[in-house]
C-alpha cells in the first residue's frame, strides 16, 4: 500500500493541498496521521519526480547504502580495524532482518538511519568526556552542539514512518549513554549524555510537530 499512498500525497501537493484524510478507503480515514505514509520524509519526494519502479529502486539502494555507510562509521569510531568494520557494515545492510524490510519501506527507512543515531550519540558521549573540567559555557555549547544534529536525524527517523524501531533506537541510545557511564563511573558525564540525548528528543519532537499537529 505504500506506493499507492506517495500517488495520493503527489495528487495533493500538486493540488495545493495537505493530505489530512482520504476517502478512497472504506468510509474514509486519517492520511496525515498515520506515520506509514511519511508525507514529511524527504526521500520520498523521489517517488514524485521519477517514474515509479526507478523511484523505488533508487529509493531501496539509497537505504542500503545508507544503513551500511552509517554502522561502518559507527564501528570505525568504536576503533574497530577497518576489516572487521566493512564485515559488520555488510551484515547490517544485507542482513536478514534488513532485507526482509524490503518490502515494508517505513521500517526498512527508519533502521537505516539508526547507526546514525547511535553514533551520534557516543560522538556526544566523548565530547562530554573531554571538556569535563571546563566551564559550564562550555558544556553547556558542547552540549547544544550535540544535540542539534541528533535531534535532527531523529526527527529524521520519525518522519520515516515506523514508530517502533524509533523507540527501540532511542532505547539503544539511552542503555549506551548508561553503560558508559558506570564504565567510566563518571555520574556528571552520564547526567550530561543523558541531558544531551533529552534535548535531542525535545529538539526533534518540534520538528515534528507538523505531522504530530494535524493528526
Amino acid at each position: 500500500s505504500f506506493l499507492p499512498w506517495q500517488d495520493v500525497v503527489g495528487q495533493a501537493l500538486r493540488e495545493g493541498e495537505l493530505p489530512l484524510w482520504i476517502h478512497f478507503s472504506g468510509c474514509g480515514q486519517p492520511f496525515l496521521a498515520n506515520p506509514q505514509v511519511a508525507t514529511y520524509y524527504p526521500p520520498n519526494v523521489i517517488f514524485h519526480v521519477v517514474p515509479r519502479v526507478l523511484a523505488l529502486k533508487v529509493w531501496l539502494a539509497m537505504h542500503l547504502f545508507v544503513a551500511g555507510i552509517s554502522f561502518y562509521g559507527l564501528l570505525r569510531h568504536w576503533r574497530l580495524d577497518m576489516s572487521p568494520a566493512v564485515v559488520g557494515a555488510v551484515a547490517f545492510a544485507f542482513g536478514t532482518y534488513t532485507i526482509t524490510r524490503l518490502e515494508f519501506l517505513p521500517i526498512l527507512a527508519t533502521v537505516a538511519w539508526c547507526p546514525l543515531t547511535l553514533y551520534l550519540t557516543s560522538r556526544a558521549v566523548e565530547r562530554l568526556r573531554s571538556i569535563r573540567s571546563s566551564s559550564i559555557r562550555v558544556r553547556c555549547d558542547v552540549l547544544a552542539r550535540s544535540a542539534a544534529p541528533l535531534g535532527l536525524v531523529i526527527a529524521l527517523q520519525f518522519f520515516a514512518g515506523a514508530p517502533q524501531p524509533l523507540v527501540f533506537t532511542l532505547l539503544l541510545a539511552g542503555g549506551y549513554v548508561v553503560s558508559q557511564g558506570l564504565a567510566w563511573r563518571d555520574p556528571v558525564i552520564t547526567g550530561l549524555a543523558l541531558s544531551t540525548l533529552g534535548v535531542a528528543c525535545v529538539l526533534g519532537l518540534l520538528l515534528v510537530m507538523a505531522q504530530l499537529l494535524p493528526s
